[in-house]
């Protein structure tokens, strides 16, 4: 299965994550409180994936998945959730992927 990175600052998020990726038969090789330790246990671990907040501090989800996707020979798949559904907070993530990537989202 899996090595997973986890990284979210709320502890009760991320034991819920730890609990459920372990149950699924995944190897979580790291648990982060913040961007910048994401970005040391990146590094150090080189996880199959990685699932990590939108909101934390030092460095937030977007700003360590874009060094992450710099620093990827791996190909790490990397996941960002949030529980915030505000516009300013969703725009930035998709015009990225629209740019980097060429993805476009279809309105209906």
């Amino acid at each position: 299965m899996a090595r997973v990175l986890l990284a979210d600052d709320n502890e009760s998020v991320l034991f819920l994550l730890n609990e459920v990726v372990s149950f699924l038969g995944h190897e979580v090789v790291a648990c982060c409180r913040d961007g910048a330790q994401a970005k040391e246990a990146y590094m150090s671990c080189l996880p199959d994936i990685v699932i990590m907040d939108y909101n934390m501090p030092k460095l937030n989800g977007i700003q360590v998945a874009k060094w992450m996707m710099q620093n990827n020979e791996s190909m790490t798949k990397i996941i960002i959730c949030s529980g915030d559904i505000e516009a300013e907070i969703i725009r930035p993530i998709r015009e990225y992927y629209e740019r980097e990537y060429h993805c476009y989202r279809k309105n209906k």
